[in-house]
């Protein structure tokens, strides 16, 4: 989660999945778990807080959501029909039936999150863009530039994998895109269940195929349950918001972080997880848990900051220190070591103390620090932790961005980076157009689908 306490610049603004068909996954097999069916994957969350009118107030997000998504889309020459109206390839405003795409004057992008197919950013004045694949798993694929969620007055936002969902200004949660197995919301959809807008909710979080939102201390989760990543106690899928088991009056809920196929909760000193834990990354030797774990922290008493997680692993930050736990085949620990080996409880990552936001997905996971510089490490496959080494066992500054950066937001085969001078920034993996720059070939079979260097996003407002 992004913790807006200590930003500067940029940061004083702003407060702070994809399922692939076996077709796709063949295409993609270095990043899949060995089921043919899903892509190791992340998406993404948002937390903070946007008053009414875009000012903020620096306990909660406030927003809405919907999309008008209207018209068919034709993937050939990058122009979306959304009811009357089309995008633009080159310049990214939407003309959807004669309403105004455009931002309110002076808005600012305060958020931004990164799943596998799609990225998004959120706008101070509540309007959200998106680009990559806005297809939503429906063929043909139709690889959009920043592009105007029509209607969408948002606080909150998080994108999964062929999926966003965000938080309403009534607080309400709406989703549109392909959540689970089957389920396909083509316009922004309202998300009932156990969750309700009278707990003022203050943050998304969206995994593969699952998410989760916050309120009034608690957590509720929707989506695939399959490994029990819904914490509800069961294995059962479920398209309303359940209540995770998090154990009555232990503490509240303070940030959200979805992997791949698991989920993890800060609640005050305490760590819990619960869903797929293949590799450890939900800190239980045991495949399924479908109620949350209790986990450690690094430093016996300390409150964590922020947790996130990917397909592989899980990272905690308290302070300016990073402890991850699950898989470090790939140099997911972060302390140089690159070894096949499985661990259930976090390790500060010697050398770093000045990391201010963590962003975790796949298996790699990325930092800004104090400074506002970027770094990252880990499973490097699709250039996503930035340079040719498929393999980074220890934090590598990111090079190439113009500017000190204010959020970091990694995607199971992306990075971006929100930058102090508003724009957004991607490197990695561009089969699904989430660079968001034309400059960068696009497609799952092109070999020059990637760029190792970060590329601008072109479009945004």
């Amino acid at each position: 989660m992004f913790d807006s306490s200590s930003l500067t610049s940029l940061r004083s603004l702003a407060a702070p999945v994809r399922l692939v068909p076996a077709a796709l996954c063949a295409l993609l097999l270095a990043a899949c778990s060995g089921d043919a069916s899903v892509l190791e994957t992340d998406g993404g969350r948002a937390d903070g807080a946007l008053a009414d009118g875009g000012s903020l107030d620096a306990g909660r997000l406030d927003g809405g959501g919907s999309t008008d998504d209207g018209g068919a889309v034709d993937g050939g020459g990058g122009d979306v029909d959304g009811g009357g109206g089309a995008v633009d390839g080159g310049g990214g405003a939407v003309d959807s039936g004669g309403v105004d795409a455009s931002v309110t004057p002076g808005a600012r992008i305060v958020t931004i999150s990164t799943g596998e197919a799609l990225a998004c950013a959120l706008y101070d004045d509540g309007a959200v863009f998106c680009w990559g694949d806005l297809s939503y798993g429906a063929p043909p694929a139709a690889i959009a530039p920043p592009t105007r969620i029509v209607g969408v007055d948002a606080i909150a936002i998080a994108a999964g994998s062929q999926f966003a969902c965000a938080i309403t200004r009534a607080y309400a949660v709406v989703c549109w895109g392909t959540i689970t197995f089957g389920t396909t919301y083509t316009t922004p959809t309202v998300i009932t269940g156990a969750h309700t807008a009278a707990e003022g909710l203050v943050e998304i979080a969206a995994g593969q195929n699952h998410a989760c939102v916050s309120g009034s201390g608690r957590a509720y989760c929707w989506g695939a349950n399959h490994h029990g990543h819904l914490g509800d106690g069961s294995t059962t899928d479920s398209a309303v918001s359940v209540e995770t088991a998090l154990t009555p009056g232990l503490s509240s809920v303070t940030d959200l972080g979805l992997g791949q196929q698991h989920s993890c909760a800060l609640l005050g000193s305490s760590i819990r997880c619960w869903g797929w834990s293949q590799s450890g990354q939900a800190g239980s030797a045991a495949v399924n848990n479908t109620t949350p774990i209790a986990i450690a922290p690094f430093v016996a008493d300390a409150v964590p900051n922020e947790v996130d997680g990917g397909s592989t692993l899980s990272c905690v930050r308290i302070g300016g220190q990073v402890g991850c736990w699950g898989s470090d085949e790939n140099g997911e620990f972060g302390d140089g070591s690159a070894v096949t080996a499985t661990r259930y409880v976090p390790v500060a990552i010697s050398g770093l103390t000045d990391v201010e936001s963590l962003s975790v997905d796949g298996g790699s996971a990325c930092i800004v620090r104090t400074s506002g510089a970027v770094a990252c490490w880990g499973d490097n496959r699709w250039s996503s932790v930035s340079g040719p080494d498929p393999v980074v066992a220890s934090a590598r500054t990111v090079t190439g961005l113009p500017t000190t950066a204010a959020e970091i937001a990694i995607g199971s085969t992306t990075s971006c980076a929100l930058l102090d001078d508003g724009d957004v920034w991607c490197w990695g993996f561009n089969g699904f157009g989430t660079l968001g720059n034309p400059a960068v070939p696009s497609g799952f079979t092109d070999p020059d689908a990637r760029s190792s260097a970060p590329v601008m996003v072109v479009g945004l407002p």
